[in-house]
C-alpha cells in the first residue's frame, strides 16, 4: 500500500494542489500521467466553452511553476512535452473545475 499511496489517494475531481512527484516511482509516474491527461481534457473544455486563457505562460495549461531536476521549465506546451521517467517533477496544478456547493438545508 505504501508504494501506491499517492496513486490511490489521487482524485481527478479535486486535482488542484502542489505536487512533488518522483518519476522513478510507478505510483508517482501514474499520477503525473493522470494529470497530463486531465490537463489536455480541461484545455479542450476551456476552448470549447471559450473560457479566457489564465495559464502562467499563455499556453492554455493548468500546470504552473513546473520544475524538473530542480530547473524551472518555462513556456512548455504540455501537449508536446514528453514525461521523463526519472527524477523529481515539482509543480502546481490549478484545475478549471469548479467545486459544487452542497446545500446544508434539511
Amino acid at each position: 500500500y505504501e508504494s501506491a499511496r499517492r496513486f490511490l489517494a489521487f482524485n481527478a475531481q479535486s486535482a488542484s494542489g502542489h505536487y512533488k512527484l518522483d518519476l522513478g516511482k510507478p505510483s508517482d509516474y501514474a499520477v503525473a500521467e493522470q494529470l497530463l491527461l486531465l490537463d489536455r481534457w480541461e484545455c479542450e473544455i476551456d476552448e470549447s466553452l471559450k473560457r479566457p486563457d489564465t495559464s502562467q505562460w499563455g499556453l492554455r495549461t493548468h500546470f504552473r511553476n513546473l520544475q524538473h531536476q530542480g530547473r524551472q521549465l518555462q513556456r512548455v506546451r504540455m501537449t508536446e512535452w514528453r514525461l521523463p521517467i526519472f527524477d523529481i517533477l515539482d509543480f502546481d496544478y490549478v484545475s478549471g473545475r469548479r467545486s459544487v456547493e452542497t446545500s446544508s438545508d434539511q
